[in-house]
């Protein structure tokens, strides 16, 4: 769990909507907040019950989605005096979608407890006043993310997304189980099967945000706070391991087995190596035998796009190759060609696309366009001498497509490992 702190709060702004500044009132306190990557109020196919923002947007709209329902039920517990006389704290969790960098969907997350923390300021000031209120911050929800592109019926993309933008509020109750907003059972969140250690924070990082909530049909209510990172240099993260095992079935069709490793080096690029390796005679007479014979091996640096997670979606970079053949197919007798490099050369640029098609499987659509250089030969079967005879030498020099995948794509490492299971469950 990472920590923040929120510095002073500096300017309250109320706005009418026809522009004109109603009044600008100082506020001053320092509130420290967790950013907690390893929960979600997500579990199996349920829908939980939170406020919802529109996509990169944190304001609080009350009648957007299902919003109406849950300003109601929030009205309905602060009424309640058995439930208020039993909380401990008030807990705002606000969370994002995988669209866009990490840092700016924390600021955004954040951005969603604020207009729900001055939601209750607002209309509830004394239920607000009474107890703590505590930021849990998740960021991108990944482990929403995982929970959903399973549910049952499936759901697209876009849907995911949006249901991923929401800030919600669970009450800590005196006996340490939590209310969940809009349910009438006693529930605890829902935690990955494993917690991560805090990470190492090495740069101090400031961050302007600005807390925005419609409150009123004609007034608007903006806050503008910074937040900083605290520094603590003793504790630190072991960074996870993201590894893919893949091979090309259009060359294993063709009769060219092969294999490629893809390590994932932080910051969206990943290193791939990658061989072929084939030895395939046929029985005939010897002048009209078949070879196919293909040994290569290369390297490429990738650069992945934003995407959930890593190695997956849309990827460019750049690759080189080198190696030999011995090829001749479909021979009629001794006179049939072959062709016959020692050494053989490609680079160029490439471009893939990953997509999941099981729980550790993708599925690598992907095209390389460079040059391919290296001589080679043109050779048969001559019959006076009894061997193999080079008749001609080239140079080759093409510019163009120089491969084509179709790959199955094995995720593993440390980094891979499916969070399927849970501490503390919410049954929604």
């Amino acid at each position: 769990m990472e920590r923040l702190r929120l510095f002073s709060i500096k300017k309250r702004i109320t706005i009418a909507n026809n522009g004109d500044i109603l009044s600008i009132s100082e506020e001053g306190s320092d509130v420290y907040v967790d950013v907690n990557r390893d929960i979600s109020v997500w579990k199996g196919s349920n829908f939980p019950s939170v406020f919802y923002f529109p996509i990169d947007k944190h304001l609080l709209i009350r009648n957007y989605r299902d919003n109406a329902a849950m300003f109601a039920a929030l009205d309905e517990l602060v009424k309640s005096k058995k439930v208020t006389e039993a909380i401990d704290t008030i807990e705002i969790i606000g969370a994002c979608s995988p669209v866009g960098s990490e840092k700016h969907n924390l600021k955004l997350a954040l951005n969603r407890c604020l207009a729900l923390r001055s939601y209750l300021r607002q209309e509830y000031l004394q239920f607000a006043e009474r107890y703590p209120i505590k930021f849990n911050l998740i960021g991108i929800d990944k482990l929403g993310y995982d929970i959903m592109k399973e549910h049952d019926p499936p759901l697209s993309e876009k849907q995911i997304w949006d249901r991923l933008q929401y800030a919600a509020i669970r009450l800590k109750m005196k006996d340490d189980s939590y209310i969940i907003l809009g349910s009438d059972k006693q529930k605890t969140f829902f935690y990955a099967d494993t917690v991560k250690a805090p990470e190492i924070i090495a740069i101090q990082d400031v961050i302007n945000v600005r807390d925005t909530v419609y409150l009123k049909s004609d007034t608007v209510y903006i806050t503008t706070t910074e937040y900083i990172r605290d520094i603590n240099p003793e504790k630190h993260t072991k960074d996870p391991l993201y590894l893919a095992l893949k091979t090309n079935l259009l060359y294993d069709a063709a009769l060219l087995p092969n294999l490629a490793v893809e390590w994932y080096m932080g910051k969206q690029w990943s290193l791939l190596v990658e061989g072929n390796w084939s030895w395939w005679t046929f029985d005939r007479p010897v002048q009209n035998r078949w070879f196919h014979r293909v040994q290569s091996a290369g390297i490429e640096l990738r650069h992945w796009f934003k995407s959930p997670y890593p190695l997956h979606g849309h990827a460019v970079g750049i690759y080189s190759t080198i190696g030999n053949y011995d090829i001749r197919l479909f021979t009629k007798d001794e006179y049939t060609k072959g062709d016959l490099s020692y050494l053989s050369w490609s680079a160029g640029l490439s471009y893939a696309y990953s997509f999941p098609i099981a729980r550790k499987l993708n599925l690598e659509l992907g095209l390389s366009v460079g040059y391919v250089g290296g001589k080679y030969y043109k050779y048969d079967y001559c019959t006076i001498h009894n061997h193999w005879a080079k008749r001609a030498t080239y140079n080759r020099k093409y510019v163009g497509p120089t491969r084509v995948g179709v790959s199955l794509v094995w995720l593993l490492g440390t980094g891979n490992k499916k969070k399927n299971k849970s501490v503390n469950n919410i049954d929604n």
